[in-house]
C-alpha cells in the first residue's frame, strides 16, 4: 500500500471509531435493556420476579475491538424509584452473541471497510422487594470509542443505559425493539432506520430522541452509584451537535424520528461515527386517565461511510396509499405490499411484525408464510426476494375474538436492493382491531321497591346479532339473548344487570352494566285489615311501619297515622308512606251495613186461634228478635 493511501485509510478508520491505539481500544456500539414481570413467587421479601434482558452491540472485528465477543458477564444494578436507593447488584451471564453484520454480495466488500457487529445478549430472572413506585435497572460499560464526531472527548465517557420499571402492583412488560439496530449509514444520502418497538401489554408508545448517558473518566469496570436519580450525567455534545441534531445542522445533515412508530430518517455530511439515543415511553389508560408507565432507551453508534453509488428501491404508489387498516375482531384484512428498483436490481422485501409469530396464537401470513421468530425476539419476520426490479407479497391477518386492543398492530416493511452498496427503505403499516360493536347503555328501573314483579331492561346502542345478559342479585326470567330481558330481583342490596353484544362472527362486545338498588320490603301495615260498621257509626283505621302517612278515600285526604271514618256506604281507603326512596301503599275496605228494618206492615186484625205473617224480607248479616 502506498504511504499516502495507507495514511488516508488509517485516518478513515480513526474517524469511524473502528481503529484505535491499544491504550484506548474499545468495543461499544450501543445497547438497550428490557424487562417483563413474571409473578410474585420470589423468596422472602424479594417476592416480585422479573425477566431482565440486556443487549449490547459490540465491534466484532478482532483487529480493532477489545472485546470482540462481548463480556462473559456484566453487572446490572437495581434501584428503588421511591428514594433512588440501590436494592441489589446482579451479575448476568452472557447467553448468546451472534454476529449480525449484514451480508454483502460477492465481490462487493473492500477489506477493512466493512463494519462487523455482534449482538451480545445477557438475560436473567431477578427478584425484587415491593416498591410502590417501581425500579430502575442500570448498566454501565467502559470507555466509549475515541473519535466519535458528535461527542466531546468521547473516549473519556462510559456508556450508561437504563430502563424505568413499573411497580409490581401494576404488572408490565417494557417495550421491546422489534428488530436489531442498524449501525451503518451512507454519507451524503438519506438513510431510513427502524426503531419501532413492540409492547406486549398494548400500551401506547411515544418515541423521541434522548441524550446519551455515561460517567466521565470512568474506572474499569465503571462504578455503579449507591443512589441513582435520573437523569444520570449526560455526555457532552461536541460543538454544533445536540440531542435533536445528532448529525449537526446545515446542508446534508438531517435527523427525523416519527413519534408514533419510531421510523427514523438520517443524513450525514461527514464520514465518521455518531451516537444516537432513542427513548420509548409507554402510556396506559387507568380509570379513564392516561398514565406514564415507564420508558426504555436504545443507544447506538452509527458509522457514516462512503457507499457505492446506487439508487434505493421504492414502494409502489398502491402500497403507500393506505397505512392504517381498521377491522372488527373476527374479521380478515389483506393488502398487497410491493417495491420496485429503478436500477432493476433484485429486491429483498422483509415484513416484521408481532403478528408473524409462526404457529403462535395470531393467524397472519406474508407471502403465504407465517413468519419465523428468532429466540428472544418479540416479533417474527418473513423475507421474500424478487428479480427484475420487482417484488410483492400479500399480508393477510385473520383476526380472532379477543384480538382487539386500543393500539394498532405494526407491520414494519423493509425493502433492500441486492447489489453492491445496497440501500434500504422502510415504512410502517398498522392494523387497528376494534371490539365488536355492541350496547352502549341499559335502560330500566334503577331502584326496586317491589320484588314481587319482574322488571324489564333494554340494551341501547348499535344492534348486535344476539346478546348475553347476566344479573347479579336477581334471576333472569325467560330468554337472555334478546335485546330486552326480564329480571326478578331476589336479593336486597346492590344488584347489577350486565349485557354484551355478540357479533355475527361470534365475538363479544365490551360489556355495559346498570347498577340496581334493591330495597327491602316495606313494613307498612294497617289495622284493622278490614272493618264492618253499621250505617251512621264510625271506625278508626291505624297505619304503622312507615315514616309519614297520607290517607285518601271517601272524598277526603288526611295526614297522620290514624284516621276515623264514618262512611255511608262501603268505601276503600288507601294509606301511602315514603321513606325518601320508595313509596308504599296499603288498602283497607270499610263495609257499611244498612239499618235494620223490622216492618210488620199495617195493623192487622185477626180472629182468635188464627195466624198471620208479620215483617219483611231478611237482610244479609242481620238477626231478628221479636217480642209481643
Amino acid at each position: 500500500m502506498q504511504p499516502l493511501l495507507q495514511r488516508s485509510f488509517l485516518l478513515l478508520l480513526l474517524l469511524m471509531g473502528l481503529w484505535t491505539t491499544p491504550a484506548t481500544a474499545s468495543h461499544l456500539l450501543g445497547g438497550e435493556i428490557s424487562y417483563s414481570y413474571l409473578d410474585a413467587n420470589g423468596a422472602g421479601a424479594n417476592r416480585y420476579r422479573y425477566r431482565v434482558t440486556v443487549l449490547v452491540y459490540v465491534n466484532a472485528d478482532p483487529a480493532t475491538s477489545s472485546v470482540e465477543f462481548g463480556r462473559p458477564a456484566i453487572d446490572v444494578a437495581f434501584y428503588d424509584k421511591t428514594n433512588g436507593a440501590r436494592l441489589q447488584m446482579v451479575n448476568i451471564q452472557r447467553t448468546s452473541n451472534p454476529e449480525i453484520t449484514p451480508p454483502q454480495p460477492g465481490g462487493c466488500s473492500t477489506p477493512g471497510t466493512a463494519v462487523r457487529v455482534r449482538l451480545v445478549r445477557y438475560e436473567t430472572i431477578v427478584s425484587l422487594p415491593l416498591s410502590f413506585n417501581g425500579y430502575y435497572a442500570v448498566y454501565t460499560d467502559g470507555t466509549r470509542n475515541a473519535g466519535i464526531l458528535n461527542l466531546a472527548q468521547s473516549e473519556s465517557w462510559s456508556q450508561q443505559i437504563y430502563v424505568e420499571m413499573a411497580p409490581p402492583l401494576l404488572p408490565n412488560s417494557s417495550p421491546t425493539f422489534s428488530d436489531t439496530a442498524v449501525v451503518v449509514v451512507c454519507q451524503g444520502d438519506t438513510s431510513i432506520i427502524v426503531n419501532n418497538a413492540v409492547d406486549a401489554d398494548g400500551d401506547r408508545l411515544i418515541y423521541s430522541f434522548s441524550r446519551p448517558y455515561g460517567v466521565q473518566n470512568p474506572q474499569l469496570p465503571p462504578p455503579l452509584p449507591t443512589i441513582f436519580t435520573p437523569p444520570p450525567p449526560a455526555v457532552t455534545y461536541a460543538n454544533g451537535y445536540s440531542q435533536t441534531a445528532p448529525f449537526g445542522t446545515g446542508p446534508g445533515r438531517y435527523a427525523f424520528l416519527n413519534a408514533s412508530n419510531g421510523l427514523s430518517r438520517y443524513a450525514t455530511a461527514l464520514l465518521g461515527s455518531y451516537v444516537v439515543s432513542v427513548e420509548v415511553k409507554e402510556y396506559r389508560t387507568i380509570n379513564s386517565v392516561e398514565v406514564l408507565i415507564g420508558s426504555t432507551r436504545r443507544e447506538i453508534q452509527l458509522v457514516s461511510r462512503t457507499c457505492t453509488p446506487n439508487r434505493p428501491p421504492q414502494f409502489t404508489a398502491a402500497t403507500q396509499a393506505t397505512h392504517l387498516y381498521t377491522i372488527e375482531e373476527g374479521q380478515t384484512v389483506s393488502f398487497n405490499l410491493a417495491a420496485t428498483d429503478p436500477d432493476g436490481n433484485p429486491i429483498t422485501l422483509k415484513a416484521n411484525s408481532v403478528l408473524l409469530d409462526g404457529p403462535g396464537p395470531f393467524n397472519a401470513t406474508f407471502a403465504g408464510s407465517q413468519g419465523v421468530v428468532q429466540p428472544g425476539n418479540p416479533t417474527g419476520t418473513v423475507s421474500i426476494t424478487g428479480t427484475g426490479g420487482n417484488v410483492s407479497g400479500q399480508f393477510v391477518f385473520n383476526s380472532a375474538c379477543g384480538a382487539a386492543r386500543s393500539t394498532p398492530y405494526d407491520v414494519v416493511l423493509t425493502a433492500t436492493d441486492v447489489t453492491c452498496g445496497a440501500k434500504s427503505i422502510a415504512d410502517v403499516f398498522q392494523i387497528q382491531v376494534t371490539k365488536a360493536a355492541g350496547p352502549t347503555s341499559i335502560t330500566g328501573e334503577a331502584v326496586i321497591c317491589d320484588r314481587t314483579l319482574p322488571v324489564a331492561y333494554t340494551a341501547v346502542g348499535p344492534a348486535s346479532s344476539s346478546y348475553r345478559w347476566s344479573a347479579q342479585g336477581g334471576t333472569i326470567q325467560g330468554s337472555n339473548t334478546s335485546n330486552t330481558v326480564q329480571v326478578l330481583w331476589n336479593t336486597v342490596g346492590a344488584g347489577r344487570v350486565t349485557v354484551k353484544g355478540i357479533s355475527t362472527l361470534g365475538c363479544a362486545s365490551d360489556s355495559v352494566s346498570r347498577n340496581v338498588d334493591v330495597r327491602p320490603a316495606s313494613g307498612l301495615a294497617v289495622t284493622p285489615t278490614n272493618a264492618t260498621i253499621c250505617s251512621g257509626t264510625s271506625t278508626t283505621l291505624t297505619a304503622s311501619g312507615g315514616q309519614s302517612y297520607v290517607w285518601t278515600g271517601g272524598s277526603q285526604t288526611f295526614t297522620g297515622p290514624s284516621i276515623t271514618v264514618s262512611p255511608t256506604q262501603t268505601t276503600t281507603y288507601t294509606v301511602t308512606t315514603n321513606d325518601g326512596i320508595c313509596t308504599t301503599s296499603r288498602q283497607v275496605t270499610v263495609t257499611v251495613n244498612p239499618a235494620a228494618v223490622a216492618n210488620a206492615g199495617d195493623d192487622v186484625s185477626v180472629c182468635s186461634s188464627k195466624t198471620v205473617q208479620l215483617g219483611s224480607s231478611a237482610l244479609t248479616g242481620y238477626t231478628y228478635s221479636w217480642s209481643p
